[in-house]
């Protein structure tokens, strides 16, 4: 079931801001691109050299398989390159979704990589406040040196996680532009909220699955293809009349060889469907503790607030409930976009489009 827990607005007004020189790096014309997830889809397969290079090859096979039709080839020869030309449609397919959820994980990412940033930035002026207080109460003779020394290692580390943050929002950005083709720009606002896009996990029938995996998958469909031809030809050939020991031999071993790697395809597809069953199992678990954890941060801090308001608490304090709150519903949303895009993984093993369903 979709969780209701949103994030809650922000309510802390700091005056604190820390600058780490030569860490925002941003680009130099401080221009600002405003891009949803169906259009960076769009550009970043346009961009992917893997999705051209699966496009003339399938082209290219298309092109053989026709030319043989028309030059009335052998039978046995125009299937083998009927079926090459249809495991070459198949990869395309699973090259372009594959490349599509790249996309899909890179807009995600950035978007993980800017909370994560604006949650350090609030820890480290919560540290930096914890640290203000601590030196006060100490020259007050309320507190020990020790305690003081404990709040500058705090600072020391929110302060590390800044640059951290910094650091890894800057290079998401250079791979968000550079993987689609894009000028970088100082600022990308990313205008889909993934996590609305999940309406809920649903059934699976796992059979149905594998059955539409295999359908859709170029290696098993090779295999499939590959073993079948070997059959017939290892069937023709068995007549001493039209074939030497030497060809039926080498037949024998092609059959042999055939049904190997189309077992192989299968247990390796098989699996692959069970993992990522298993994955949405384990994240639809995932999804109801962070759930739960939202709830239980939502109920802490409606005591902080009451306790506030009665003068128990400092205004750090009240801050980092308020942070930790937010947090927790952070959380929440990370679940349901990671549940999202394990949905999309499924979808696109049994052959569906990713494109289009980020675009619903």
């Amino acid at each position: 079931m979709k969780s209701t827990c949103t994030p809650k607005t922000v309510g802390l007004i700091l005056a604190f801001v820390v600058v780490i020189s030569g860490i925002a790096g941003a680009a130099q014309n401080g221009s600002t691109m405003q891009i949803d997830l169906p259009k960076y889809i769009a550009a970043y397969v346009q961009n992917s050299s893997e999705v051209s290079t699966a496009r003339e090859s399938a082209e290219d096979a298309q092109t053989q398989w026709k030319r043989a039709v028309d030059e009335k080839k052998a039978l046995l020869t125009i299937e083998e390159l009927k079926n090459a030309a249809e495991t070459k449609r198949l990869a395309l397919q699973e090259t372009l979704n594959n490349v599509a959820l790249k996309a899909v994980q890179a807009y995600v990412g950035l978007g993980q990589a800017e909370r994560d940033l604006e949650a350090r930035q609030v820890s480290l002026s919560v540290a930096t406040e914890r640290l203000r207080v601590a030196k006060l109460r100490y020259e007050a003779g309320l507190t020990t040196k020790d305690s003081v020394l404990e709040q500058e290692n705090s600072y020391l580390s929110a302060t590390d996680s800044l640059v951290k943050a910094q650091k890894s929002v800057k290079q998401s950005k250079q791979d968000f532009c550079e993987n689609a083709g894009m000028a970088l720009v100082d600022k990308i606002v990313l205008t889909t909220d993934v996590s609305s896009l999940f309406t809920g996990a649903g059934e699976h029938d796992g059979a149905a699955i594998l059955k539409a995996a295999g359908a859709a998958s170029s290696t098993c469909f090779s295999a499939a293809a590959a073993e079948d031809l070997a059959r017939r030809k290892n069937e023709a050939l068995q007549d001493p009349m039209i074939a030497t020991k030497t060809e039926r031999e080498a037949a024998e071993k092609t059959y042999k060889d055939a049904k190997s790697r189309l077992a192989d395809a299968e247990k390796s597809l098989t699996s692959s469907v069970a993992d990522a069953l298993a994955s949405l199992e384990s994240l639809v678990r995932s999804l109801d503790m962070q759930t739960i954890s939202a709830q239980l941060a939502a109920a802490n801090l409606e005591v902080a607030k009451i306790r506030f308001s009665h003068g128990e608490m400092l205004q750090y304090e009240m801050d980092n409930e308020i942070s930790s709150a937010n947090q927790a519903s952070y959380k929440v949303i990370q679940a349901e976009t990671d549940l999202f895009v394990q949905l999309m993984k499924i979808h696109a093993l049994t052959g569906g489009d990713v494109a289009s369903l980020a675009a619903k």
